[in-house]
């Protein structure tokens, strides 16, 4: 069923019409963004260990080397990883919605693990001193479990 799922979210076609629409650096030439996604899936749902376990089971279906799979992998814009996140969740929550399903709640520590890791980041940036004047951790937190909601 997951697979069943994971196919119908990473549809190919979808896929690489995402990646042309937000990729600004990477380009398709012979390998397309959809085939590396769905080597990627194959390891993430436990398929194969590894990517490079998938790719040299599947040998044949690649047109290029493991270094051009793995380069395209590892190049991958963020903004385009951002956007492959966002369709795909937008995708199977339908799916949930269809099927009258709720998502949990959110383990209590999370939305803090998450605060505590963007304030990390806010004061590496900007210092100290802009995060204390600033930064509402009440507003932020809110606004991380609001994303988690939606």
């Amino acid at each position: 069923m997951v697979r069943g799922l994971l196919e119908q979210a990473l549809d190919p076609v979808t896929v690489d019409a995402l990646f042309e629409q937000h990729a600004e650096k990477q380009y398709t030439r012979e390998l397309l963004f959809s085939q590396v996604v769905d080597l990627r899936s194959q390891v993430v749902a436990g398929i194969y260990p590894s990517a490079n376990a998938a790719y040299q089971a599947q040998r044949d279906r690649w047109a290029v080397s493991r270094t051009a799979v793995y380069d395209k992998r590892n190049g991958v814009e963020p903004h385009v990883s951002a956007a492959l996140l966002r369709q795909t969740a937008a995708s199977l929550a339908a799916v949930l919605g269809h099927l009258d399903a709720a998502l949990p709640d959110l383990l209590p520590g999370y939305v803090a693990l998450v605060a505590y890791n963007v304030l990390a980041v806010v004061r590496a940036a900007r210092g100290r001193q802009v995060v204390e004047d600033q930064v509402s951790t009440y507003y932020l937190a809110h606004e991380i479990a609001g994303c988690t909601r939606a």
